[in-house]
């Protein structure tokens, strides 16, 4: 018996060491609150579940060279905190996990109740809403675990909220959109960032709600989202609201045949004019990159001055243009700003786009047209960084967002998207064979394709004696068609609709005849 009580005795002192190292955390490669992309580092928010509450929001950013060195999540590790004059206001577990780089990036939220600030502002003698730079964010490695090298990571803080991201509100009702805007604006750029790993948001109704995943997310590190802001969610249960929506008009999406690069001091943009009175919330633009690494895309929205744009940033957004097709042909992209903005009904604005990492070898380019006919506004170019403009005939491609209606652009986009395909802007054939027909290009290839259609319908009725597989077989050929870009999309649909009755007619009616 003694025997085997020494043999686990000498067992539980050699596990003493493994077990020792295995409860110590390695330090950190990178540990920051924010980074050096768009979005702001941190946001704070009054009166946001009842007046006088507050809430506030801060990023960080955590890596380790060594993925294995990493825990398996933030807030096994790591705190974060609200603080103000240095003093806790209050400390939560970060909800965030490491990817196989050994990076996690992503948010932490804490909130005071209404009674809770009361009882801070007797406490400091003063109200802390009064002085924005005495608040700030902190993250910080847990003291009360084992940290390899005896210490954990030396606390990460932002000071000092900006106008920007100090909302100072005495309404629910005026803060829940504010806090809507800013959700879906980090979802879109944390989906853009992570390179479409994760789907964040989804477009319903011309509105962005969050997918499933980015429910889960963003429901998970902050309580009680669901109340702070319902319109986040595809599924919320809210008032019914029974006034109209809007269909804003304001964008150009014509066919584009000429490209402008933007990085560094090159900045583009786009002037345009309201056609209504309503909330702009982002901007649709059609993009591709040249190169591995051109950085942030930031869009700003500006008045305009002479024609150009004027003045300070009225809101801005930013994706990660690292992350943005290589394809020729660009494809559109929603930039959403951290806040909406009123547009006045016959008022111009512009919407400006830069990339400020880029370079002549990296560089985002912004699809245009060099017969633009947009009355509204017109194309611009800086190259000193928006300092000084200048004017062009061409219109940029894009289509203004609003939470308060949908676009009317996207069956444009969508015609832009099935017309513009290598072989409708590549084959000089067709677009001569369609001059001497007198025809435009698309109306050429969509008679060819219902010819093709037509013609391979009938070789398989001759081929089995039976005219049943005619109209099976244009119908088939038809999304093919209109997806490859032979077939204008009103095409498609006449023919699709004419070719499903005559099927009715033929299985139907035919054979009770």
């Amino acid at each position: 018996m003694k025997k085997y009580i020494l043999i686990l005795v000498l067992i539980v002192l050699l596990l003493i060491p493994s077990l020792a190292y295995a409860l110590t955390y390695n330090q950190p490669t990178t540990f920051t609150i924010g980074d050096a992309s768009g979005p702001l580092n941190a946001y704070a928010f009054q009166s946001v579940l009842e007046p006088g509450d507050q809430f506030f929001m801060a990023r960080f950013y955590v890596s380790y060279a060594v993925p294995a060195n990493a825990p398996d999540s933030v807030g096994e590790a790591y705190l974060g905190s609200a603080k103000y004059n240095g003093t806790l206001l209050g400390t939560v577990q970060p909800y965030a996990f490491f990817d196989a780089l050994g990076v996690a990036e992503w948010f932490y939220a804490i909130y005071l109740t209404a009674s809770e600030v009361t009882a801070w502002n007797t406490f400091f003698g003063a109200t802390m809403w009064a002085t924005p730079a005495n608040y700030s964010m902190q993250i910080v490695g847990n003291p009360m675990l084992t940290w390899a090298g005896g210490a954990p990571p030396a606390p990460k803080e932002t000071v000092s909220f900006t106008s920007a991201s100090f909302n100072a509100n005495t309404d629910v009702a005026t803060t829940t959109p504010i806090v809507e805007q800013t959700i879906r604006y980090l979802a879109t750029y944390y989906e853009q960032r992570w390179g479409g790993a994760y789907d964040m948001v989804q477009e319903v109704g011309g509105v962005l709600k969050l997918t499933s995943t980015g429910e889960q997310y963003f429901a998970t590190s902050i309580t009680s989202l669901r109340v702070m802001a319902p319109g986040v969610f595809a599924d919320s249960l809210t008032v019914a609201d029974l006034s109209e929506s809007k269909l804003i008009t304001d964008y150009y999406v014509d066919l584009t045949d000429t490209n402008v690069q933007i990085y560094g001091v090159e900045w583009s943009a786009q002037t345009f004019t309201a056609t209504d009175s309503y909330q702009i919330s982002g901007i649709d633009v059609r993009l591709y990159r040249s190169g591995a690494a051109p950085g942030n895309i930031t869009a700003r929205l500006r008045a305009v001055a002479l024609g150009v744009p004027d003045g300070p940033d009225l809101a801005t957004g930013t994706i990660n243009g690292n992350n943005i097709t290589t394809y020729n042909r660009g494809e559109w992209y929603k930039i959403i700003f951290t806040t909406n903005v009123q547009l006045t009904s016959g008022t111009t604005y512009s919407v400006v786009l830069d990339a400020a990492a880029g370079n002549a070898v990296n560089f985002i380019v912004w699809r245009d047209s060099s017969t633009g006919t947009y009355a509204g506004g017109t194309r611009c170019a800086s190259a000193n960084s928006g300092v000084a403009w200048g004017i062009s005939t061409h219109d940029f491609v894009f289509a203004i967002v609003s939470i308060e209606g949908a676009s009317g652009a996207y069956q444009d986009k969508l015609s832009s998207h099935l017309d513009e395909t290598e072989f409708g802007l590549r084959a000089g054939s067709i677009n001569n064979l369609a001059n001497s027909w007198g025809l435009s290009r698309n109306w050429t290839t969509s008679m060819l394709w219902l010819m093709f259609s037509l013609g391979a319908g009938i070789v398989a009725s001759l081929a089995i004696k039976n005219n049943r597989p005619l109209f099976p077989i244009i119908l088939i050929m038809l999304p093919i068609g209109s997806y490859s870009g032979f077939l204008l999309l009103n095409i498609t649909i006449i023919v699709g609709l004419i070719c499903a009755l005559a099927l009715v007619y033929v299985f139907a009616f035919k054979q009770t005849s």
